[in-house]
This record gives C-alpha cells, structure tokens and sequence, in this order.
C-alpha cells in the first residue's frame, strides 16, 4: 500500500495556470471517483473553471487497497447496467412486495449498490451521508440472516448495524451454490428482523414552570440575558456620562493676587456653553469666601474689555477658548502674563465671530444637538447697569452686569474698501503681520477687521497690493494725515499708486515708527529700492476657475489616537484644546458606508500650512451605529480601529523585512510595500464631525477589484495581513475587506477595512466593539473557513488558521 503523503507539497499553486482563479488548499484523493489511479494523489481545485491540478503521480494498481478496487469496480459495473438496478439486499422490499431501486452512485462496500434507507442504516457513504440506524432485513425465500455469535432463532433481534463486520453482512447474501447447502430445516424458520423500537409517546399537556428541575436551563438562561442587559444599560449610561463629561469642559484662568502667575483650572460644565463662578468650589476657594465681585475679559463684535460682575451671573463660554477671571481690586498691569492670555483668546475669537458671518441662517446640527443647545438668561438681572465701578459694595443684592459697550447704530453691509485711508491702515497692517497666511486664517481675520464688508479673495489681494506698494514707496503718512478728506481717500491713494513711475525715488520708512526720516535721493537708493519692490513676493491669486467651489468653514477639535504598549486598546487625546479652522467642499463622494469630503486642515497644530485632507462621515441611517450609547462613542470606535490597523500594519512591515532578510529567494517577490493611513478624530462644540485622513493620490482599490484583476501579488499581501493580524492577536481580531488606493510607485496605501473582535474577552471589550461591521465571532468564523494561506503566509512561518485561538 503506498505512504499517505503530506498534505501539503513543496510549492503549492494559488491561482489557476489557465484562468487566473484562486485554487483550493491541497487535498488527498481517497479513491472515491471514477479512475482508481488517482488514489492517495493530492491535488487542488480551481474554484473559477473546475481544473484540476495533481502534485503526485499515478498510483499503481498494485498499491491500492481491495476495497477501493472493488467500489470502484462495483460502481463502474452499476453505470454500465441498463435501466435500474435492484437493491443488493434482498429482504429489501416495498409495501407491494416488489425489490427496491438501488441508487447506482452507492458506494457501500459489498456485493452491489444498495438503496438509500439500507446504506444509511449501515452507517452511509459517500453519496448516502446518515448517521448508523437500525437495519431492517426481511429474508427472502430460501435466504436466512446469520450473525455470528446470535442465535439464529425465529424471534425479533435487535442488532447494532455498526457491530456487523463486513465479513457477517456478505453473509446475509449467498451465493446460488451456497444457498444449497443450508439446511432444509433452516428455511421453514420464522423470519428474523430487526425491529425498530416505536418512539415515545408525546405528552399533551404542560407542567408547571416552577416544578422542581423542570425549566431550570431556561430560568437561568433567561436570568443571564436580563443581568447582561442590565449591566450593559449600566455601562452605557456611564460612558454618555463620561462623554458629556468630556465635551462639557472647561478651562479657566484666574489672577487673584497682585504679581503672581495664574491658577489654570479645568472645570465640568453643569449646563454646556455657561459657568457661573459661584457653583464650583475649585474657584471659589482660590477668590476667597468673602468674594462677592469678579472681572471677566470678554470679547464684542469689535472690541474687548473686563466687566466687573457678580459670583453668581452666568459667563458665557466657548469651548478650547479659556475664561480669563481677575479679583476685584486687581489691577490689569499686576498680573502676571496677562496681556499673552488675553492675545490667545482674541485670536481665537476670531474665528468664533468670522463662523457666525459665514453661517448666517445655516445651522450645522448633529444628533445631540438639541441636548447641546446652550441656555441663555433673559432676566432683567442680566441687563446692563450704570451703577459706577468704584462702588461694589454698595451695590444690592440683585444680580447685575456692568459694561460700557456701545451698541452699533447700524448693521447695514459696507463695500471693501473703505472710503478712506486711514479706516483702511489698522486693518491691513495687521493681516500683514499674520503668521499663519492659509486660506481660513485670511478669511477669518479679515471678518474680524472689517466685519459688516463681503470677503471676496480677488478684491482683498488687489487693495492689500496697493496699500503694500504704498507703503513702500512713503506715501501713506500724507494720505493718513488727511483723515476723512477729499485727499485722504482711498481712490486718491489707487490713483497715485498707478502713477508712480518704476524708477522714482522712494522715502524710506521705518517700519517700527512712524516719524519722518531724512529722504535719501541718490540714484544707488532709488535703484536698490526698486529692486526691492520687485522682489518682493506676490500674493497668491486663487484660480477664478475655482470660484464656484463651496465650502463650510467649522471650528475643529483634532483628536488623535496612541496605542498601549501591550496593543491591548486605543485611546484618543488632543495636544491642547485649541479649535482650529477646517475648510470643508461642499459635494461628497458618496460610497456604501461613508460619505468622503475634500478638507483644508492644518493635520498638526505646529504646521501653519493647510494641507490637503479628507473628510468621513457615515452616511448610514441614525441606526448604524446602534447598540452605542452615543454618536461620538461610534465615530471614536471606528477611529480606534483604524488607528489599530495602522499599527498592526507597521508591525507587519517590520515582519516583512525580517523575511526577505532570512529569505534566500527574497521575500520581496512575494509581497508588496504596503501601509495604513493615519487616522483623527474632530469635533465641533456642537458635536462629532467625523474622521480625518490625508488625502492620498492613486488608482483605487479593492480585494474583490484586485482579484478580477488577476493582480495576484497584491491579493497575497492583503491576505498575509488578515493572517498576521489573526495570529498577533491570538485569534481575538482579524482585519479584512480593506479598500484604498495604489500609489504611483506600486504600493498599497490602506484607508478603510473592517475589524471583527471576539466580545467574550476583556480585552476587547472596550468601545472598540462598535466599531462599523464588527460582526464579532461570526467574522472571524467566516475568516477562519475562507481564508487560503499563500506562499507569503508560508514564508513568514504564521500559523495554521485552524491552529489559532485553541
């Protein structure tokens, strides 16, 4: 008999020679088919076109066991014989006393095929799958059944079909020359059968519940589910308490003594967007308990100053904006740092008015909106008052606000540029000493310097360019020195600005004062000056073929996300709670899951450049992200993952070169470069937003694409991660359906996949679970059977799938 081989050769094919399909892991044939050679031989399948591909020679007759000869021999006899075929047992009959069909396919070892009902009573075969039953045998004339070791009497037998031997059942079937030497006394023997006992009877009534011992399974079960949903409202009701928790934070900076730094403070918010100083003990205890007044630096529309009010009135605050709080009786020039605090928050408050211009009568809402939607008083209590500042103390009980704000008298829009000069010179000053020049930050500034005026990109860059060459060429001190006249407007100022020749003779200026200096005429100044002028840099003019591109300015929070050491969760933080600009393109990218924006995002708070991302929002139903507590828990869960991804995908490059390191054939030839896309989570003081990532140049991709592809090398390396995931992870995770996109030199850049995690551990119990498509140990089941290994399995030594996890 020849050797059963291993089950897998040497090199394995993965897909078809002849059609590209992907091949079945290896098999041995076990001589059920139609040609006997192919016994003990392994072979593949092509699940495309049926090819088969053989690893091992013909096998020798002389090595093939008797009976698979004699099945396929039987078989082979039975297809050959016309019409149908009677069953081989003869007391094999139906209600009308005539032989039963037998299936011509059997492949029941004995002396031919048999029917279905007795080939699965012997225990089935290939073609008749059946757990062993009961035999039933009624002998025919002539014909008695012999056992060995059972007494060949008239009464019923009961007989275990999986105790015959082979040898006992040909028996049962004599042949015409033996069937003459049985004795004649035998024949006139009742029959012997084995009689089927009949099953018990139903009950038609229902006992009680509570009977001892009976329902007890389903009483415990029923407690285990009610407990797990118990605990599981728990758990989510604490998390959304911690979430609000989070979003309701607040930082604030408080001078309570003369010449000394400041106490920052974070503090929980009772109601999102108002602190009253009074309800936090933390501030209180820094203020004194005898502290009855406060000032507090808020900003206007136009301008910012401190306003003396009570502990107990209600502040109104923006998130990562602080809220800078001095005591009553402190003088600004005493405290230390802060003219830099109050810097801080008016540049951040810039962006806060600039939004409200931008999205005037659009309201930018999540789910959690409506629970977000902050409280305003509208008590007289909180109306302004005359009551002068020096005189706290005698002040009632009721709460007041003192403010010297002056109300605009009108609202109306205004036309860029102003009529005059000197309206003009703070404004532009100011935004050329802007250190951050990206296209949100110019928006938002200039709405700040001239709020009621229409930013258009064109005009602002033509006037900024005017005052520029003005300025250099000493002419702005006469027209500001005209104020509001005929000679100090600002088309005078255009006009002699086009007039000035290209050689003329220049004043030079200081730029740190604005006292005259002595006018230097010679022609080496002239002409260095000129020079100057045309060196200096133009401004960037967007490409009007842009202009009917739309965008949504938001407020962000950019959220990252750090690993564990031990790779066991994730968890997000920020680098400070500054809000940033994003500038988001109106028109997304529909796909099945998520809907993807084109964004301008600074990616880090270091960068001052925008740089080009892409926004993800899920455009599934509210219902997507059920059973989590809160929207912000699924964006957070789907980014952790990715996140993972993005680590575990580093981790595999390191794998990667280890092998074609230790590889004599060089692992190279059998992956591709691959990495992950980095992942962040922003926010709005409103709520989520969704998930950034950079935008990535290239032909886009899938698993199933690269299969119909024949792009063999790349289905591999996608494959051999799903596999090293699996394994690094103990079979608790594996990453599959991964789309993104082939950079121009040929790598594999990933930005989306699905995760499926094992529920029943703990270390994956976190909020990762709600992650999108986590379908838990069904994925990772489906994984398991699909899942062929191929030769960049093979050569970074994984696993065997089946191995994994036991």
């Amino acid at each position: 008999m020849a050797p059963t081989p291993q089950v897998y050769p040497p090199y394995p094919l993965t897909s078809c020679l002849k059609c590209g399909g992907r091949h079945s892991q290896p098999k041995i044939c076990r001589g059920e088919g139609q040609y006997a050679e192919n016994y003990n031989r392994r072979y593949s399948l092509c699940s495309a076109c049926g090819e088969f591909v053989w690893y091992d020679p013909p096998t020798p007759i002389t090595q093939i066991p008797p009976e698979v000869l004699q099945v396929i021999s039987n078989l082979q006899k039975a297809k050959a014989a016309p019409g149908t075929v009677e069953c081989a047992n003869e007391g094999c009959v139906t209600a009308g006393n005539k032989r039963r069909d037998a299936n011509k396919l059997c492949t029941r070892v004995g002396s031919g095929p048999l029917c279905k009902q007795c080939c699965v009573a012997l225990g089935g075969c290939r073609v008749h799958a059946g757990a062993p039953g009961r035999f039933n045998q009624t002998a025919g004339p002539g014909v008695q059944p012999i056992v060995s070791g059972v007494p060949a009497a008239g009464s019923s037998l009961d007989v275990n079909p999986a105790s015959i031997s082979m040898h006992q059942l040909l028996m049962q079937y004599p042949t015409p020359s033996t069937q003459s030497a049985i004795p004649a006394s035998l024949s006139t023997t009742s029959q012997a059968s084995v009689e089927s006992r009949p099953p018990p009877p139903k009950k038609s009534y229902a006992r009680p519940f509570d009977e001892e011992g009976y329902g007890r399974l389903a009483r415990v079960a029923q407690s285990q589910a009610h407990s797990e949903r118990q605990s599981r409202a728990e758990r989510h009701a604490k998390e959304k308490g911690i979430m609000e928790q989070r979003n309701n934070k607040q930082q604030v900076k408080i001078w309570f003594e003369a010449s000394e730094k400041p106490k920052t403070l974070q503090v929980i918010l009772p109601i999102y967007g108002v602190l009253v100083p009074l309800e936090h003990n933390s501030i209180m205890r820094l203020l004194g308990p005898s502290c009855q007044y406060l000032e507090v630096f808020t900003v206007f529309h136009l301008a910012s100053e401190f306003v003396l009010q009570e502990v107990q009135v209600p502040i109104d605050t923006f998130a990562a904006v602080p809220v800078l709080l001095l005591k009553d009786g402190l003088k600004a020039e005493c405290c230390l740092g802060l003219d830099e605090e109050m810097a801080k928050v008016l540049e951040e408050s810039q962006h806060r008015f600039s939004q409200r211009e931008l999205g005037k009568g659009k309201t930018l809402l999540s789910p959690h909106a409506l629970e977000k939607r902050r409280m305003r008083s509208r008590s007289p209590t909180s109306s302004f008052s005359s009551l002068p500042l020096s005189s706290p103390s005698k002040a009632s009980s009721s709460s007041f606000t003192i403010s010297t704000r002056k109300k605009s008298s009108s609202t109306s829009p205004l036309t860029f540029p102003l009529a005059y000069v000197c309206e003009m010179k703070q404004g532009f000053e100011r935004m050329l000493k802007l250190s951050n020049k990206t296209a949100s930050s110019v928006e938002s500034s200039f709405l700040f310097h001239w709020p009621r005026c229409k930013f258009v990109r064109s005009s602002y860059y033509k006037h900024q360019l005017v005052y520029k060459k003005a300025k250099d060429a000493g002419l702005l001190r006469r027209f500001i020195q005209a104020g509001r006249t005929e000679e100090g407007k600002w088309s005078v100022l255009v006009k002699a600005v086009d007039q000035l020749p290209a050689d003329a003779e220049v004043l030079e200026l200081s730029e740190s004062s604005e006292e005259e200096t002595e006018p230097r005429k010679s022609f080496q100044h002239a002409s260095a000056t000129a020079a100057n002028m045309q060196a200096v840099p133009q401004p960037h003019i967007p490409d009007p073929s842009l202009a009917n591109i739309t965008y949504e300015v938001y407020e962000v929070r950019v959220e990252y996300f750090k690993i564990k050491d031990d790779l066991s969760d994730v968890y997000a933080w920020a680098e400070n709670d500054i809000y940033r600009p994003a500038m988001v393109q109106n028109g997304p990218d529909a796909g099945s899951k998520k809907n993807v924006y084109k964004m301008l995002l600074s990616w880090n708070q270091r960068d001052s450049e925008d740089s080009l991302c892409v926004l993800k929002k899920v455009s599934l139903p509210r219902d997507w992200w059920v059973p989590a507590p809160s929207e912000d828990i699924a964006y957070l869960a789907e980014g952790m993952e990715l996140w993972h991804s993005y680590v575990l995908m580093e981790q595999f490059a390191t794998a990667v070169d280890k092998a074609s390191v230790f590889s004599n054939e060089g692992f190279s030839l059998f992956t591709l470069p691959i990495k992950f896309a980095p992942t962040a989570f922003l926010s709005t003081d409103t709520g989520p937003l969704g998930l950034a990532q950079p935008f990535i140049s290239g032909l886009y991709f899938t698993r199933k694409s690269l299969v119909e592809q024949n792009n063999d090398l790349a289905v591999d390396t996608l494959d051999a991660f799903s596999h090293f995931v699996f394994e690094i992870t103990g079979g608790l995770k594996v990453v599959t359906e991964m789309q993104g996109k082939i950079a121009p030199e040929g790598s594999l850049v990933v930005f989306d996949s699905r995760t499926h995690t094992k529920t029943t551990d703990v270390e994956y119990t976190t909020i990762r679970r709600y992650s999108l498509g986590n379908r838990g140990d069904l994925g990772i089941d489906d994984f398991r059977r699909e899942h062929q290994c191929c030769m960049a399995c093979l050569t970074l030594g994984l696993k065997r799938v089946e191995d994994i996890g036991k």
